[in-house]
């Protein structure tokens, strides 16, 4: 018996010897693929022209309207490295969606359009994009970042809710239930998309989250450091201290092939947790992007926000903005805009 026991004894310091072993191989060997891309970027500017300031004309006295250009190949190019199934192509805004556009200019928030006066390099309206837009930084040579804003031309046509309600049922399943948002009918999801895009570009200089993306971190020499913002609500970019954390929020995707099956309990949770939105719930900068665009739309615009849940005969409305762990958060979105 004993020497039964001293040979399970030795597997076992073996067997443990081996997990160290290895988890050891797995952490020393690991393709790190944020800082593997970030070191390729460094390494060989040639292949990533849309990355490259140099690579654009940019002109900071010009209006931004003024800014609305053809996207340049390179970028196209870049973008199509991305999509899922859109087929993208360029949008030139007619006469009256221009006008549009500076009118809902005019209604950002002055500290939106300040950043966007000193940091935004060209606007890019792009036919069947995936989501409705997306900010993207470019480097200089003193790594400095500016940025490009690509805005999926169907936000010109939609309504503002018609818009929300594709993009609440996007990741769900279609069958088990069905959302809809009321945002109001009163503005186009053009205002949505600028609000939200440019709120991530004053993310990206104002450093209200401790980064806005984790090859930002890598390339700006980043530290995961709290700030008020995200300050025990985050533990990590996308990983939310266990309190504020749900069922299935992980496993939601936005805009892909890859769906869940619908259930309310996610509004639930929704409603009693710090974020205004599922999307927000994904990681700290889309929380301060879409918080800062709902608490914009329904405090300063005065739009509703609301969320129906369909499920048969029974409906269920929650409304994000009246959770007390979300209020709890709104001074330091107020104080932007003081």
């Amino acid at each position: 018996m004993k020497i039964f026991r001293t040979v399970l004894k030795i597997l076992g310091i073996i067997v443990i010897a081996l997990v160290v072993a290895i988890a050891a191989l797995l952490y020393f060997t690991r393709d790190d693929s944020v800082e593997k891309h970030c070191r390729d970027i460094i390494k060989h500017p040639e292949k990533h022209p849309a990355l490259y300031f140099e690579n654009y004309n940019f002109n900071k006295n010009t209006s931004l309207l003024e800014r609305i250009k053809i996207a340049p190949d390179f970028v196209l190019d870049d973008l199509k490295k991305q999509q899922v199934y859109g087929k993208y192509s360029t949008y030139i805004p007619t006469g009256d969606e221009k006008l549009l556009f500076e009118k809902y200019l005019n209604l950002l928030p002055k500290l939106n359009r300040d950043v966007l006066a000193a940091k935004l390099i060209g606007i890019y309206f792009i036919n069947d994009y995936d989501g409705g837009g997306s900010t993207n930084w470019v480097m200089d040579k003193n790594n400095n970042m500016y940025v490009y804003m690509v805005i999926n031309s169907v936000l010109l046509k939609e309504d503002i809710s018609q818009w929300l309600t594709y993009k609440e049922n996007c990741c769900f399943i279609p069958g088990n239930g069905k959302i809809v948002v009321n945002c109001g009918s009163k503005y186009k999801a053009l205002l949505y998309g600028l609000l939200h895009e440019s709120n991530h570009v004053v993310d990206l200089e104002l450093g209200i989250t401790p980064y806005l993306a984790e090859d930002v971190k890598y390339l700006r020499k980043l530290k995961n450091k709290n700030t008020k913002f995200t300050k025990d609500i985050w533990l990590e970019y996308n990983n939310p201290h266990k309190e504020y954390d749900f069922k299935g929020r992980s496993g939601l995707a936005y805009y892909t092939m890859r769906r869940v099956l619908f259930d309310k309990a996610y509004y639930m949770n929704l409603s009693k947790s710090p974020f205004v939105s599922l999307y927000g719930s994904q990681n700290w900068a889309e929380d301060f992007a879409d918080m800062a665009t709902f608490y914009y739309l329904t405090q300063i615009l005065k739009q509703p926000y609301e969320i129906k849940i369909f499920e048969g005969d029974n409906t269920t409305t929650v409304f994000p903005m009246l959770s007390d762990k979300l209020n709890e958060r709104l001074p330091i979105i107020q104080s932007l805009y003081k």
